[in-house]
């Protein structure tokens, strides 16, 4: 003959004790410390899950341990969200991402902070759905869709396209989820944990190293190679040049010290004459050697402090 029923700590698990046990004295509702020190009895334990759909309860069979009891009611709780899903809610995926970009158009879906989506925002998500998930997995439903597949769509769309697109591609498959997940026409987003390529896959530009600026400015006229050789005196040297900075302690105009910058970027460059073959006269003033004079530009540049 069973015994009283009580809660436990646990939600949804509860405890069927043997017929005689000191708990059935105990008054409606009791504390858990009381019925842990009346308890005489090595009771059973079982839990209950809420059917949704036939507004009911359903209980699962008794076990000897509280985590089989948790366990077992995991199961059933897994179990009746796959059932009622699929079937109250069969839906495709082509058709799920007609109706979640017809709602974030009227502004009824909503983003992951909880504001609807913009016009370029649901724009991109219609463009990457369309494209690259509707053509492979259009014809499945919601709930048929695993992470595999998500994580197989990546792997061939990753040598097509960069990075960033892919994620941006697995962005509109989440949020599809979400809106799905919201509506309970889905029980799992298949998005999750996926393994991405990186975002820098492309190799970048490197500085040029001083022997390499050097033959790059050598294979240039002198109208074009002196800005770059001027700059490179200007702003310092990179380390292991001797060539020491020359904007350190430098008043703020100096016209008489620009020819002395011009000669010596000339025979940096091992070009000690003018574009059109002759030598500057010695006697000629700084300005008429300055390379601002040579492009036609002011010589009075200020310089750097």
């Amino acid at each position: 003959m069973p015994g009283r029923d009580t809660r436990t700590r646990w939600q949804g698990i509860f405890a069927r004790h043997q017929f005689g046990c000191a708990v059935a004295k105990l008054p409606p509702k009791p504390p858990l410390a009381e019925i842990a020190s009346l308890c005489n009895c090595k009771p059973g334990y079982y839990a209950k899950v809420y059917h949704r759909s036939e507004q009911r309860y359903l209980a699962t069979r008794r076990k000897s341990t509280i985590t089989a009891a948790r366990t077992a009611r995991r199961s059933l709780l897994e179990e009746l969200e796959t059932v009622e899903v699929s079937d109250a809610h069969a839906q495709r995926l082509s058709d799920a991402r007609t109706a979640f970009i017809d709602a974030a158009r009227e502004g009824r879906a909503l983003n992951k902070h909880g504001r609807p989506y913009k016009r370029s925002a649901w724009e991109d998500i219609d463009e990457c759905l369309g494209n690259h998930v509707v053509p492979k997995l259009g014809a499945r439903r919601l709930t048929d869709i695993r992470r595999a597949d998500i994580q197989y769509l990546v792997d061939d769309l990753a040598p097509k396209l960069s990075g960033s697109r892919v994620r941006s591609v697995v962005n509109a498959i989440r949020s599809l989820y979400r809106w799905a997940q919201d509506r309970e026409l889905a029980a799992h987003d298949p998005a999750a944990l996926l393994r991405l390529p990186a975002m820098n896959a492309t190799v970048r530009d490197r500085i040029a190293t001083p022997v390499e600026f050097a033959a790059l400015l050598s294979a240039l006229d002198l109208r074009d190679a002196l800005p770059y050789a001027l700059a490179r005196l200007r702003h310092g040297t990179p380390s292991g040049d001797p060539t020491p900075p020359l904007a350190r302690h430098r008043p703020r105009y100096r016209r008489h010290r620009m020819g002395r910058r011009v000669r010596r970027a000339q025979v940096s460059l091992g070009q000690t004459r003018r574009p059109d073959g002759q030598a500057p006269p010695r006697d000629s003033p700084a300005d008429a050697r300055h390379p601002s004079r040579m492009l036609g530009r002011p010589s009075c540049v200020p310089a750097r402090t």
